[in-house]
Order: structure tokens, then sequence, then C-alpha cells
């Protein structure tokens, strides 16, 4: 049977019955005839071993190690129902300790492949989802016994991280940067537009109308930038993996701070954007699952109209919609909590 042939099979069974395999089972009944199908010899007893189970790595030890000459590709395997992103680090561990060329971390159904040079991964492959064809395609490209022998593997994976890294850039990148310039009170932007407008009319506008100027772009641009949101956080729960249970997420400001890379001093963190403690150290932030708004100074902090500051507590003005994602000058994190 051909790979495309017994990804067509396994996508042909009962879901809830993979979910549930162990992760002895699945690793027998999905990984190794995975590996089989792409030309690898994982008999236990092989007098040249290319497959090695349990490899050990400076007292760890990864689930396989595929070896063809002085070429290394290391997978860590879980349960199906496992999420993957909790288990990066322990990935990221051997990778950094030992001498692989590219490296796997996969639940099973889920394969996040890549290379020692990046933490993101430079493909991800569901064997649930999508045409089998393409799917063995990328399986042959970057995981065939005979590609890591040639080397050809590793090379394909350096242009499809260069690509996917480009990707990110304009789909993530230039959109955050251009919300930054939108959705903050920037002087240099309110001094670049004044610029401009003089130069054509031959008048300089006042900082105030240039300002509510573009505290009205911000509200032509909130729609837009809520469906960039809904579809950049669907993308980041599909990552945590198609078998795992996602649980309310409990945080804190100090996590946050360090998550974010916040630029403060103090922050304050609530699930639903909505209610917290006051703040007292500023630069500070109030902080959401979503994202943050900064407060530079006290002064900026208590002339928010959006919040009703008591002696203790702080909560959002309005209806139960209404949170800090709602005030001007939040911003979507690329790296949310996810709820």
């Amino acid at each position: 049977m051909s790979l495309s042939n017994f990804l067509r099979s396994l996508q042909s069974r009962p879901k809830g019955e993979l979910f549930g395999l162990n992760e002895a089972n699945s690793r027998r009944w999905i990984i190794e005839p995975v590996l089989q199908k792409l030309g690898w010899n994982t008999e236990h007893y092989a007098h040249d071993r290319e497959v090695i189970e349990e490899y050990a790595i400076r007292g760890k030890r990864v689930d396989y190690c595929l070896i063809q000459g002085a070429n290394k590709v290391f997978i860590e395997a879980k349960k199906p129902s496992e999420t993957l992103v909790r288990h990066q680090p322990q990935l990221f561990n051997y990778v950094y300790n030992g001498d692989a060329r590219s490296a796997i971390l996969t639940n099973c159904l889920d394969w996040w492949f890549y290379l020692p040079s990046a933490k993101e991964p430079f493909l991800i492959l569901n064997l649930l989802t999508g045409d089998p064809d393409p799917l063995a395609e990328s399986f042959i490209s970057y995981l065939s016994k005979a590609n890591i022998l040639s080397g050809s593997a590793f090379d394909g994976a350096e242009i499809a991280l260069e690509e996917r890294q480009r990707i990110t850039l304009v789909e993530e990148g230039l959109p955050q940067a251009w919300k930054k310039l939108i959705f903050r009170e920037d002087e240099k932007l309110v001094e670049l537009l004044s610029d401009l407008v003089e130069q054509n009319e031959g008048r300089r506008p006042l900082h105030a109308d240039v300002v509510n100027f573009l505290v009205e772009k911000r509200k032509s641009y909130e729609p837009i930038e809520e469906k960039y949101e809904k579809k950049r956080l669907k993308n980041a729960r599909r990552a945590v993996g198609s078998g795992a249970s996602r649980k309310p997420t409990v945080a804190n400001g100090k996590q946050a701070i360090k998550r974010w890379n916040l630029p403060v001093k103090q922050a304050r963190f609530h699930q639903d954007g909505k209610f917290y403690n006051t703040l007292q150290n500023f630069p500070a932030a109030l902080c959401d699952p979503k994202g943050y708004i900064i407060f530079e100074t006290e002064e900026a902090y208590k002339n928010c109209n959006y919040l009703k500051i008591g002696a203790e507590k702080i909560n959002v003005k309005g209806g139960k919609e209404v949170t800090i994602s709602n005030i001007p000058g939040y911003v979507f994190s690329d790296n949310p909590y996810l709820v």
C-alpha cells in the first residue's frame, strides 16, 4: 500500500477511534507505517539500525532518531489527544543538545516540521485533512529516506521556512505595524500628516484636528481589524492540535509582561477584559487573553473615558460586550492566550 492510500484509509477511520489511541499504539499503527512507506526500516533488530527508538541525548531520550550517513532527524511523538504547543520546549531541548538537521513534533495526526535555526515550524501537516496525494508528496519531500540521505530534504526545508517567514511578515508583520500606526496616537504620524497637508494646501492643520481625523479613521479600520483578528485566532487555535481539549486560561499580569515583552512596570490581567485591580506604577498595562492596552502615564490612565476607576477596582464602562479591546490603542497580540 502506498503512502497516499495509507492516508486515505486513515481518513476513513472514525476520528473518535484515532483520538482514543494511546502513545504506544499510535506509534505502532501510524508513525511507523508512515516511516516504512517513506523507505525507512523500522525493524527493531535490523543489523544496520537506521531508525533508533529512545535515542539518548545528554541524559534525555527522543522517541525516534532517523539516521542516514551524517544526517539525523529527531521525532518526538505524543498520543493523538495531546496538544503539541506545550511540548515544543522538549523538542527544542533535544535539537539544541543533539546534532539533528531537522526535527518533528507529532501527536501522530498533526506533524510539525522544524529546522534547528527556527522555533516556528516550516511545515504543518494534518493526516486527517486535505488530499492524501499532496500530503504524501510533502512527507516524501522532507522525510523520505532517499531525500534525507541526499540532503535535498534539508535544502527544501530551508526554502520552505524562508517562504513561510515571508508570508508571515506580509500577513501579520505588515498589518501589525500598520495597526500600531493607526491605533496609537503617534506624534510622528500626526506631524507627518500635518506636514503633507501644509505642503499640499499651504496651511497647517490644527494638531487637534489631525488627532480627531485619526480617531475617525480608527473607527473605519476596526471592522477590518476584527476580521483579521478572528482569522488569526482561528489559525492559532488550530495549531493547538486536532484532538486537544481547550480550557480557559488562567494568567496574571507578570506572565503577560513576560509573554508579550511589554515595556511596562505593572500589568493587570482579566480573562474577560472587563474588571481589574487598579494600576499604581507607570507605564502600565491592562491585558486580556487577546492583547493589551498600555498607559504611558498615570494621567493618561485616569483620563481614559472608557474606564471607571475606583479606590481598588477598575471596570470598563458600557455593556457586557464592551471590554478593553474597544479602547483606542488596544493591541492584538501575535501570541494570544488560547481560550
